[in-house]
């Protein structure tokens, strides 16, 4: 399931090459909100670097791998169970050493002074999609930086790796409850802005869940 943000533009098209390790993008952020906010105005436009995690950063900073899973917990909100051990951000941040090789890597978005942002995943070839196929996911905003566009950088920075990679398609789930005002905002954002589709539309009561698969 992916806690994303929601209520932002849409990527850019036509993707640029991909990021390897200690690489970055620029991206000017516009509005967007995660799975976990309140939905408040847009912060002023900043830039915001998104770079491929390696396990070299969690050397120079050991504090990383506890902030990444403390970011992704906080942003699921204490209502959510625990979503990510402090264990696994340090294995995700390995799978980045091996640049375009690697099948799954970290993105984390930080501002200039490093100060972390948000992260997701991106992985060429997961066993559960075809050929051709790859998939990002572990999509968060820090609670603090929701409502600033960096949802939107972390998307584009993981599908111009996907795209490098030889990928034709993404392919990305969410977990929809009916009537849930973030998972009204998911579905929008992902649905609508992004142009995922696939899920089909079902006759929810509120409060049912609808596991969707999504693809564009």
């Amino acid at each position: 399931v992916n806690a994303a943000s929601s209520g932002a533009s849409s990527p850019a098209a036509g993707l640029q090459p991909a990021l390897g390790p200690g690489c970055s993008i620029e991206a000017s952020t516009a509005s967007a909100v995660n799975a976990a906010s309140s939905g408040g105005a847009s912060s002023p436009a900043a830039a915001v670097s998104v770079i491929v995690g390696t396990s070299r950063m969690m050397a120079e900073d050991k504090t990383l791998p506890r902030r990444i899973s403390d970011m992704v917990n906080g942003a699921y909100g204490p209502w959510r169970h625990r979503r990510l051990s402090e264990a696994e951000p340090c294995e995700c941040l390995a799978m980045g050493d091996t640049g375009m090789r690697a099948n799954r890597a970290l993105h984390l978005a930080r501002t200039k002074e490093g100060a972390l942002l948000g992260c997701c995943s991106s992985t060429v070839q997961p066993p559960w999609t075809g050929s051709g196929c790859g998939h990002w996911g572990l999509m968060v905003v820090d609670v603090a930086a929701q409502g600033t566009g960096v949802g939107s950088a972390l998307v584009r920075a993981a599908e111009e790796r996907l795209r490098a990679a030889g990928c034709r398609e993404v392919q990305i789930e969410y977990e929809y409850t009916a009537g849930d005002p973030a998972s009204e905002r998911l579905m929008q954002w992902y649905e609508t802005r992004l142009g995922f589709s696939g899920g089909g539309r079902h006759s929810l009561r509120p409060g049912q869940t609808d596991f969707r698969r999504l693809r564009r």
